[in-house]
Formats: structure tokens, sequence, C-alpha cells
């Protein structure tokens, strides 16, 4: 199943939002609104959708393998284009971006990347198999530029497949295989005295792609494991090293399906590897080991999508973990053992990957998961948290290409579900919704004997289960269904409707209960209303007329009385309202003029007067507008024709930012993004906010499918057959690097944190232009206030005592530590930001947090940790997320300094209801809050 990152739980010390990098660019920052619906003041969430991090790769990303030093904490990756260059890419903790470093030339495609194992040398190498021309090639990595040198080059004779060090690297000479699938033969290369010869030359099965190696009879020499995926082989062969150092045939099994991919790794802790294998021809990964007389099938794990290359690799808590990408679909699921193989999770990587790995790019502690997109010319990231999951797009595969959609709670288990039919085949797939958020990864199919249009989620009895409206788009029907609430949908009706129905849409038209259908034709200048009358049944139907035909429609509340009227767009350019008179019959249509292409509708109450306004996407023209209703039945345009980035291909409306105010999101699917347009009331908006979604996005909804209260993004991708799951969280990593020094600068003011790094003395030292001036001398400050807590020094500063130690300098504000002695000694230069400018005036109260709130979620009780840089009015309170003040836990003056509070989940001397609370610490000059989740 697909267990969704939480937001607020995964919060850790340095915050990195898409919407904090547009507030720079646009100097848009919706950070704290009114409630427009008269509910008070509402602390507005920090808007991201954390998916893939890109990585921009010129030549192509065919491969990827991470290479780490000594004194580093964090692995560095390098990757291999088609352009005959690799790229050695840093991830840069201060900007939250990835740099490529340096690109070096090894002359052709580069088609494998893997690490030099075991270098007798020592050091970091990397081996890289490359086409055009045909060779391996043996590459030294050091810290300093230019990072690369060849160190070898060795020619083939035909285009490589795959490399594995084989052998026994410890005791004897290194070897490596290298596949050559063109000719059936793989070649052995041993490294003698620094010089690679070649040794062995095998002859082996049809079409030998990938090789690895591994110790798999535990007697200390590396056997050969070949996946000889060929048609007339197909099998997985052991080639073992004899005592003359040859490699012959030890066993060969046959593998039902066509073996391409494998890796040896020990599954199961007992120092000997097992060999996982995938099969693109099948859906299922094979994993085998060896049993005294050969390889046999130990494991089979059924994927949802085919997948083409496997990883498998540890993951937190000792966890075994096996990931299969798929080229194809642009799917990754991963899989953990514990005894046996499941499902964990399952990522759209952002591109389709050719193959992934694991490694600590942002040296957090935790593996990272990279994906090379082959000629996309990028390599994508998602980084991992430390219960072994990672900030991507959790995905699903689908069987069909996605059609209509809908969401609701079908089997009656109050968890939202999903149903999406198919457009080249006649089935529904459902998704059924799980307690702790989100939904089953794996679908339940169910043939139709009709090919399915739009759907309409309906409620048509009084059970607890929504039902569904269904197109029977070639025999003029709609059929009602209904989930028996275990094997799938059954049909409750059907009834005729005019030819070829194109849309269907539901709402009680009538007030009496029973939910009704509106029905649009392919061809038609009308509406076909029918009324339900309860057990599926429905009567009519009565028709409204549109002078320009119709192609979408809402019902909406429009004068205040009881009965829904109707808003239609006619795709040309113009939105009409018919007025209900009387629950069944309908008044004369009226327009008002929108945006060329008039198409897409959404209803939301968008003025805070507690009516539904209409949003109005035009297609022709690509824009949006935006019509008022006034209550009396008029709408007014307000908005004539705001211009969009490309072609709307849906929109819909929802507070994304929580801030009181409903906001405008719009499929830009030719962008392959979710654009968003934020309300700052008044009929005043924000610019485009573009977050990157899947390749082809042909629909979209909102949902909050990670259970944090904030509305997430559902797509369905027709390109990929997959459905995204956008969820709007905060992704906040660990700080990436120790930081021996680290800077807050508060109104002109500074706190500095130092926390030496070797041992010896160390010195803090500022320069304004005017030369250095000590601050700190191992212990002894002599400047501003110092203090010892927490394992580290703190140095805080006022603007006064800045603006002194600045004097008549006009240069950059730059502080420097410098830390050990002799060889060992290190400094590290840090600018300042132009805050820290004194001024001579106090500073302000200012407060940061030192440590946000933990454990979070909590039971029974949270703490925090805040710093404050003067004596102020402090005020710590807990409310809950409509504005309700839960507890008081601090009030009163505080000294400047750090401080910590403790909330025990008690309200008025009782235990607080589980769910989200906001833990807000106020000054008259600051304030900071945090979302905190009491669990039961």
């Amino acid at each position: 199943m697909v267990k969704f990152l939480g937001s607020e739980n995964d919060r850790r010390f340095r915050p990195r939002t898409a919407l904090g990098r547009w507030c720079l660019v646009l100097g848009w920052c919706l950070l704290v609104s009114v409630n427009a619906g008269g509910g008070g003041a509402r602390a507005a969430v920090d808007v991201a959708f954390p998916g893939p991090e890109r990585v921009d790769v010129a030549g192509g990303a065919n491969s990827v393998v991470a290479v780490s030093w000594p004194d580093e904490n964090r692995d560095y990756f390098v990757v291999g284009g088609g352009d005959g260059f690799l790229n050695l890419v840093k991830y840069n903790s201060t900007s939250d971006f990835f740099t490529t470093i340096t690109r070096f030339s090894v002359g052709g495609d580069v088609v494998f990347l893997g690490p030099w194992e075991n270098r007798v040398s020592g050091g970091t190498g990397v081996v890289a198999a490359t086409t055009s021309p045909d060779r391996v090639v043996f590459i030294d990595v050091v810290e300093t530029y230019p990072h690369f040198s060849l160190v070898q080059a060795m020619d083939l004779e035909e285009d490589p497949g795959s490399c594995a060090f084989v052998g026994d690297s410890l005791a004897g000479p290194a070897e490596v295989a290298v596949s050559l699938p063109g000719i059936d033969r793989v070649v052995v290369l041993q490294e003698n005295s620094g010089i690679w010869t070649r040794t062995q030359v095998l002859e082996v099965g049809d079409d030998p792609f990938s090789v690895a190696g591994g110790d798999l009879d535990a007697d200390g020499v590396r056997e050969m494991v070949i996946a000889e995926r060929g048609a007339l082989s197909r099998s997985l062969a052991v080639f073992a090293r004899n005592e003359d150092g040859q490699y012959t045939v030890a066993s060969r099994q046959t593998v039902a399906g066509t073996p391409t991919h494998l890796q040896t790794f020990d599954i199961d802790g007992d120092a000997v590897p097992e060999v996982g294998l995938v099969c693109p021809d099948s859906t299922r990964v094979l994993i085998y080991g060896d049993l005294g007389g050969g390889l046999e099938e130990l494991y089979r794990i059924e994927t949802n999508v085919i997948a083409d290359r496997l990883w498998l690799s540890t993951l937190p808590g000792d966890r075994k973990s096996l990931f299969a990408s798929s080229r194809v679909r642009g799917l990754i699921e991963v899989f953990s053992f514990d005894g046996t193989w499941e499902q964990q999770d399952a990522y759209y990587p952002g591109c389709r990957p050719l193959n992934c790995i694991t490694c600590d790019v942002n040296g957090d502690g935790v593996e990272d998961l990279v994906s090379p997109g082959g000629d996309a010319n990028l390599v994508t990231v998602l980084f991992g948290d430390d219960e072994g999951r990672f900030w991507g797009f959790p995905a699903f595969g689908l069987t069909a290409t996605p059609g209509a959609s809908s969401l609701g709670d079908f089997d009656g288990d109050g968890h939202q579900d999903l149903v999406v039919s198919g457009t080249d085949r006649n089935q529904l797939s459902y998704f059924s919704g799980l307690p702790d958020g989100g939904l089953s990864t794996t679908a339940v199919d169910q043939d139709l004997d009709v090919l399915v249009g739009q759907m309409a989620t309906i409620d048509v009895d009084a059970d607890p289960r929504l039902d569904l409206a269904v197109l029977d788009v070639l025999g003029g029907n709609i059929r009602i269904l209904e989930h028996d609430g275990s094997t799938g949908f059954v049909e409750l009706s059907r009834f005729a409707t005019g030819s070829y129905p194109d849309y269907v849409i539901s709402g009680d038209l009538d007030a009496d209960g029973l939910n009704d259908l509106i029905v649009i034709a392919q061809v038609s200048d009308r509406l076909e209303v029918y009324f339900g009358v309860g057990d599926g049944v429905f009567s009519g139907p009565v028709e409204v007329s549109i002078a320009n035909g119709a192609d979408r429609v809402l019902p909406v509340q429009l004068n205040g009385d009881l009965w829904l009227d109707l808003v239609v767009t006619d795709g040309v350019g113009r939105v009409w309202s018919v007025v209900n008179l009387d629950g069944r019959s309908f008044g004369l249509e009226s327009w008002e003029t929108a945006g060329t292409g008039a198409f897409h509708l959404a209803a939301s109450d968008l003025d805070g007067d507690l009516d539904e306004d209409i949003v109005v996407a035009n297609r022709l023209e690509n824009s949006l507008s935006i019509l008022e209703n006034d209550g009396s039945g008029t709408l007014i345009r307000r908005i004539g024709s705001r211009a969009l980035p490309s072609r709307p291909d849906g929109i819909l409306c929802e507070d994304i930012n929580q801030d009181g105010k409903n906001d405008i999101a719009i499929n830009l699917r030719n962008d392959s993004n979710i654009g968003v347009v934020y309300s700052a009331g008044d009929w005043t908006y924000s610019p485009v906010l573009e977050y990157a979604s899947g390749a082809d996005a042909i629909g979209f909804s909102t949902g909050d499918f990670n259970s944090d209260g904030v509305p997430d993004f559902l797509t369905l991708d027709r390109s990929l057959l997959l459905g995204l799951t956008m969820l709007n969280v905060e992704r906040v990593l660990v700080s990436v690097e120790p930081e021996a020094l680290a800077v807050h600068c508060l109104h002109g003011g500074m706190v500095a944190f130092i926390v030496p790094d070797r041992p010896g003395p160390w010195s803090l030292e500022l320069n304004a232009g005017t030369g250095w001036k000590l601050l700190v001398d191992s212990g002894q400050g002599f400047a501003g206030v110092l203090d010892y807590y927490d394992g580290g020094w703190q140095l805080t500063l006022s603007a006064a005592e800045m603006a002194e130690l600045r004097a008549d300098g006009t240069g950059t504000l730059t502080l420097k530590l410098t830390v050990g002695e002799g060889t060992q000694q290190e400094s590290l230069l840090v600018p300042l930001d132009p805050d820290c400018i004194g001024t001579g005036a106090a500073g302000q109260a200012t407060l940061l947090w030192s440590r946000e709130p933990w454990p979070n979620p909590f039971n029974p009780s949270v703490s925090a940790e805040f710093y404050l840089a003067t004596r102020a009015e402090v005020a710590v309170e807990v409310y809950d997320l409509v504005g309700r003040r839960v507890a008081i836990l601090a009030r009163g003056s505080f000294r400047a300094g750090p401080h910590s509070v403790t909330w025990d989940g008690r309200s008025n001397n009782r235990e607080a209801a589980a769910g989200l609370y906001l833990l807000r610490i106020s000054t008259p000059a600051a304030e900071v809050s945090r979302k905190v989740l009491l669990v039961k």
C-alpha cells in the first residue's frame, strides 16, 4: 500500500519550500491572512508539493553511482551521459539546490557506472562502460579540482552491457567481469601492479546482458552471475573461479521469463548474498539463493507494473528494501523484507527512470533515492526520511488509459475511495481508501459490458455508501452502480438518455433530499435533467435549451431560494445562467461574457458573502474569467480575462494555503504543471504559481490524502498510466552538514552558535572591511554575551555592539571561525546577511526556534525550545485549527537566551482530543508557530 508522508511530523531544522522560492522571485508571501468567512484570524500554511528534485545534466543521464570521501558526511553522485561525459554532482545545503561541480570526458556513451571496489591504492574511483568507442574506463575521483583523472581505458570488441567485480578482491588481484551481449561473451579483466589486463574470455549463453558478482557459496571468492536474456537461453548462469583462476560454469537455472537485470545483496543477514532478478515480460521480481546445489528461487515478488531494473538496499531500522523501477511507466515500487516481501510504497520519481540507486546526498544519515532520466537530460532525487520513506509523489499504477474519475466513500467504511474508468477497455478500477490516509496501491479492476464515459458521484439510497452514475456513451444510457462493500460495483438501475451522452453531474435541484442528474449530449443545444425518486430510479427528462449549446454545467444557488439553478458554458465565450423556477421547471437563460473558448467551470465562495461565485477556464485564449454571484440570480464579471501560461485542462477551487480564502487551481497539462492563483481578498490574486506534476495529467482533484488537514492534489496521468498524489506539505531537511558555526541575524544584531568540531584552541573573529577583530578566544568572550549550553557556545551581539564593531568599515561583514592547531587547523568563513548591520539603536525583541516541537506526532506530551534575542513579554499558547485557544503554557517576562516549553496534551485539566494543533510563541515584535499532531 502507499503510506503517505505526513507534514508537520517530518519537520526538522531548515525549511525549504517551493512557495518560499517563489516569494523571493515574485514578492508574494502569503503567510498570515484574515478568514473572509468571519472565523477570525487564521495562520496560513506554507504551500509546497515536495516532489522530486531535478538536476539538469547536459547530454543525458544514462547511469549514476555514488561516491564519498572519508572527511565528508554525505555522498556526491556521478552521472554518466550519452554525450561521453561524467558529471560530478553535489547537494548545496545553503541553497537547497544541486550543483554540477565538474564534467569529465570519457569519450563514449556511458551505459554503465559502478564503484571501483577495494582498490589496492585506496581512494575513491568509478568504473565506466561506454559504447562508441566500446571500452571499459577506470577513473580516479578525488575531492579537489579537477576531481576526475583517467587511470586506464581498455578497448572492447563489442558494446558492453554491464560490469561487476568478481573473484577474491581482498586476498587476490581485483577482477572485473564485463558482459558483451552482442557476441554472447563475458570478458574478465584483472589488475596487477596497478595495470588492468584481459585474462579470460567466456563463451556464455544467448545475450548475456547483466552480470553481477557475489560469494554465493561462502568460500571467500565471489562468483559471477549472468542474466542470459536471449530467446535461446533465458537462464541465470553462475560461473565459479577454479584453482587456476579461470571461470567455468557452476550452474545454470532456467527462468520463467526473460531475465534482464540482476543484483546481488545479502537480504536475510547471513553474510551470504542472494540474487535479485527482474523479468520485463512479467510483473514480478525473482529472488534466488544458493542452497548447495545451485541457485533456487526463494521469493517471488509481484509488482503492479512491469519493472526493468532493480536496486537492493538497507533503509533506516535495518530494513532490507527492494526498489523496482519501470522506465516505460515512470514508477518506482518499494518493497520491504521482514521474512516475507511486502510493498511499502510506490513513487513517481519525476522522470522515466533508467534505474535508481540509494545514497545519502544531504548528510542527514538516511538514504535518498536518485534516478537518472536518460535522454530527458535530468537526474531526480527523492529525499529520504528516518522512517525509510521518501519526499516524492506517492503513485499507483493503472491498468487502462484513464478517462473519468470519482472520489467518495463508495464502500461505506468512512474513508475516501477512488474510481477510475478506462478509455481503451471497458472497466472500472477501484482504489480503496486506507484508515491512516491515502489510497491502496493495488486496484480492484472490474470489467463492464459498456464503454464508460463520464461519471458522477451520487447518493440514491439511505445506506452510508455513495453511488456512481456512469454514462454508457454508445448505448445512450445512464447506469446507476452501487458498491456492495466487498467484491465490487453492482447495477441498481439504468435509463435511456438522448443520443451519445457526453457529460453528467449530480445535485439536488428540487430540494427533496434526493440527488438529480444533469446530462449533456455530444451534439445538442440542450440539457436534460433527470429527477431522483429513490432507490436509483429517475423521472424525466426536463429539457433546458441553451442558445449556443452546452459544454459544461454546474448546479449553483444563484438567487437564495430553495432550488439550485444552472450555470452553463457554451465553448464559445459566454456563461449562461438558468433560474430554477419551482424545483422542476426552468426560466429563460441569460448570459455574461467570459473569455474565448469558455469551457471548464468551478463554483466557490470567493468573496466571503456565503454564496458561490463562478470561475471559468477559457481554452482558446488560455485565461480565467471570474464572475461574482450577487445573490439575486445575476452573475457579474469581476475578472474578464486573466492570462494563464498555457491551455487550461480543468479547474477547481480550494483553500490550498488554509488562510480562509478559496484559491483557484488549474491543470496546465501541456506544461506538466498544476498552477495555483492564491486569493488575497477583494478579487485580488497572486501570479500563477506552477507546481510540477506528472507528464500528462488528464484530470485532477483535491482531497486530504495524508490526514494532516491540508488539501492535496491527485492527478491521473495518461502518458504514464499512473495516479500521482501531490501532497501539500513542508519538506524540512535535517541540517545537511555538521555546522561548526551557525549565524542568525536579528534586526541589526547577531547570534552565533559555535560547536568546535576538533580538539585544540579556537577563535571567532569579525571583519567589516577594516581587518579582523577578535570576538571569542577558546571560550573567553571579548564582545557581546557569551554563554555555554547544549554542547556548544553562543555569542549574542546587540545592534549597538554590531555598529561599534563595524566602526567605519564599509566592506562585507564576515565571520571567521578558526579551530585546531598545526596541520589540523582549519578556518571557516561565513559572510553575514545585510540584516547584521548595526545602527546603534536597540534591537527589537526577536525570537526563533532553537528546536522545533518534538516528538511530532506526540503522545502524551510535546516539547519545544526557542531563543529570545532580548528580554521580552512572551505568550506560549496552543490553538486548534479553527482558532480556539486550547491551552496557555506560559505568559510573562522572559530573559534573553534559550528557553523550553512542554505541552502535556491537556486542555482545562482534561485530555485534548486527537488531532492537529498550533503551538504558538509570540512577543510584541515577533511570532513563531508550528502544527503538532496529537495521536491516541
